[in-house]
């Protein structure tokens, strides 16, 4: 997965909005007042607050890490809507928890991705409305594709999924560029404030 312009550019074109941490000389994305960071977008299907068919994860940083850069961590219990076979948690369920917390990782470490590869290993079932916590944290980075890795345990700090991703650095234009690729009659109304004038009617 590679930028489709091929440019290097880090100024955002006119009229993008971009987080204040994630443009040139931002102070970082960091947590608020109860610990946690803030939703990616407050729609988001997994962090939103404002999407009552999402996930409403939230993310802090863990207190217990002693290493390089941020661990995250998540307590999270799934509600029954989430269910796959009886009494256990839909397999995507789980794969899409794990998506937006290492997802969440290397904003954490100053870094504003997408996921290019998500891989889950499922170890053991996931029972619907106990509690589990997720662990995630940076293996290594090699150019723009950064390699996450996370744990989600039970109560009894089992393992009951791993999780291993592959994300991408993106460039301060790229959803700007997503959404040129879209006929204008197509172009989302979230897209709309990255493309300014007369890109959209």
């Amino acid at each position: 997965m590679t930028d489709p312009s091929g440019s290097d550019e880090s100024v955002p074109p006119p009229g993008l909005e971009v987080p204040a941490w994630a443009a040139p000389g931002g102070s970082g994305f960091v947590v608020d007042a109860d610990g946690y960071y803030p939703p990616h977008r407050e729609t988001c299907f997994g962090c939103g607050s404002d999407n009552d068919a999402g996930l409403g994860i939230r993310v802090g940083a863990d207190p217990d890490w002693d290493g390089d850069g941020v661990r995250l961590i998540s307590r999270y219990r799934f509600p029954e809507r989430f269910m796959g076979g009886p009494g256990v948690v839909h397999g995507g369920a789980i794969s899409a928890v794990f998506d937006d917390v290492l997802g969440t990782v290397p904003m954490a470490n100053g870094v504003m991705c997408v996921t290019g590869r998500l891989t889950v290993t499922y170890r053991r079932p996931v029972v619907v409305g106990h509690d589990v916590t997720i662990k995630a944290w940076l293996e290594g980075r090699r150019g723009r594709k950064l390699s996450v890795a996370g744990e989600m345990y039970d109560s009894l700090d089992r393992v009951l999924a791993q999780g291993e991703a592959t994300m991408i650095e993106i460039l301060t234009g790229h959803f700007n560029r997503v959404a040129a690729d879209l006929p204008p009659e197509e172009v989302p109304d979230d897209f709309k404030p990255f493309m300014p004038g007369e890109n959209y009617p």
